[in-house]
């Protein structure tokens, strides 16, 4: 009954607009309605829903009309695809063509044409638009074109995984320029294709993972306009344009060095655009025949003597990540409290032991990553020396972990978050081995220790290559 009723208050409106506008202005607007609806929506969605409700009404129509001339390509597809929708019983309107059949049958009064844009009607339109032409509106729109970008990358990642045959570690820019080199991309369309319905050409999907990397690795970053579409820019303001180089890697392998090489000169680590695990790079020094006991010897002791067994990937990422906190606490390297967890050195001094002053080279010689990619990259490297420094120590895993657990349980009580033993907390969060230390009944105490390491980003970058392992529905 509902239905009915709101259908015939529908009739009753198109009649009123017959007769305060004209059959031909009624035609044109109903013509233009799946346009404008669509582009409403987008509008709503991609720019008017994340200013958090801060605008009035004027000053969001202030850019509607340069939105919908930017995707006037897509918007002019739009009627032939709402023609084929079938309509429903439930619809509130109806059908498009009984609505233009009902104009035709009113009788069509004179009508002065009124040539001027609807948003005349907005009393200083100009002035109210200014609004909307704010840093803190551009930083939050960049802020969700990259989470655009890593979201439409993920898929391309588990699927370029799958095809290169990685086994337990997740693909990642690298490894996909790794296949368009090796002339695979037809498999890598497949796999894709196979992981997500309808994912579009796979140079989008390429372009937005390399979109990603550069503002994760280099502090690039997203600008807004409302004429065009985001771009992505350096730091001092240029345009990145890697969309043609992708275009061409996609198409041509010889043509992935040239990308490569552009990635490289505008400071992507090596590390990032190759899949070679450990990067080309002499082992890491494991130190002395009695160092001094660190977070990655700590992880290891437990790892070795808990009941629940560790991926092998997922354990060399937690000793890469005990590594770099070990760094951190010595005030070597910093993590971005950003998704991205960039990880840059900050001070390449030595600090005195050769195994973290071997991780702190090769930090500071590539450059600024993202967390999770020095994991990646570094977890095998890692996993070998503390392997080896693992053999020199007698120590009874039980009781590593019983200090474990009573200093992780005072650091909850005494509030002392930043210290040894919530980085070490964190630690085991990361890799699971968290209920082997503080005890699986110990509900409480694992409870506070999620809440605070989840905002550790290198604690959560080893849930990230964990997560690598379960595909995308």
């Amino acid at each position: 009954m509902a239905v009915t009723v709101m259908r015939r208050m529908e009739v009753e409106a198109d009649r009123a607009a017959v007769r305060v506008a004209g059959r031909e202005a009624m035609r044109q607007a109903l013509g233009d309605l799946p346009r404008v609806s669509t582009a409403w929506e987008a509008y709503l969605d991609g720019y008017v829903g994340w200013g958090d409700h801060r605008y009035t009404a004027a000053e969001v129509l202030a850019y509607f009309g340069k939105v919908v001339e930017w995707r006037a390509p897509q918007l002019d597809r739009v009627p032939e695809r709402v023609a084929a929708v079938k309509p429903s019983r439930w619809d509130s309107h109806p059908p498009v063509k009984a609505r233009l059949a009902l104009v035709d049958r009113e009788p069509d009064p004179p009508a002065t044409e009124d040539p001027r844009p609807v948003w005349v009607l907005v009393d200083d339109l100009e002035l109210r638009s200014t609004g909307l032409r704010t840093p803190d509106f551009d930083e939050h729109l960049a802020i969700v074109a990259q989470e655009e970008a890593r979201i439409a990358a993920r898929p391309l990642y588990y699927a370029a995984a799958r095809v290169s045959c990685a086994g337990n570690r997740r693909g990642g820019v690298g490894t996909v320029l790794d296949l368009l080199a090796a002339g695979r991309t037809d498999e890598l369309t497949a796999a894709l294709n196979a992981a997500v319905r309808d994912p579009g050409p796979l140079a989008g999907r390429v372009l937005a993972a390399v979109n990603s990397t550069l503002v994760s690795s280099v502090d690039a970053c997203w600008r807004h306009s409302w004429s065009a579409p985001m771009t992505l820019v350096c730091v001092d303001g240029d345009e990145i344009a890697a969309g043609p180089l992708v275009e061409q890697a996609c198409k041509d392998p010889e043509a992935v060095p040239r990308l490569r090489e552009f990635l490289h000169e505008l400071g992507v680590p090596g590390m990032v655009t190759t899949d070679t695990p450990g990067g080309g790079h002499e082992p890491l020094d494991p130190g002395p025949a009695f160092p001094t006991m660190l977070l990655p010897d700590l992880l290891f002791i437990i790892a070795r003597s808990a009941r629940r067994q560790v991926p092998s990937d997922v354990l060399g990422a937690g000793l890469a990540a005990a590594a770099l906190a070990e760094l951190r606490l010595r005030g070597r390297v910093e993590v971005a409290d950003t998704p991205e967890a960039t990880l840059r050195a900050t001070d390449a001094t030595a600090t005195g032991d050769p195994f973290l002053d071997s991780v702190l080279d090769r930090v500071a010689q590539a450059g600024p990553a993202a967390a999770y990619l020095w994991l990646r990259n570094l977890g095998p490297s890692v996993a070998a020396a503390i392997g080896r420094r693992g053999r020199r120590w007698v120590a009874d895993g039980g009781n590593v972990a019983q200090t474990a657990r009573t200093d992780i349980v005072e650091a909850l009580n005494t509030g002392d978050l930043d210290g040894r033993a919530m980085a070490l907390g964190g630690l085991l969060w990361g890799t699971e081995l968290d209920g082997s230390v503080l005890g699986w009944r110990s509900a409480t105490s694992r409870f506070w220790l999620g809440r605070v390491s989840r905002r550790d980003r290198l604690a959560v970058a080893i849930r990230t290559v964990m997560g690598f392992h379960i595909r995308l529905p």
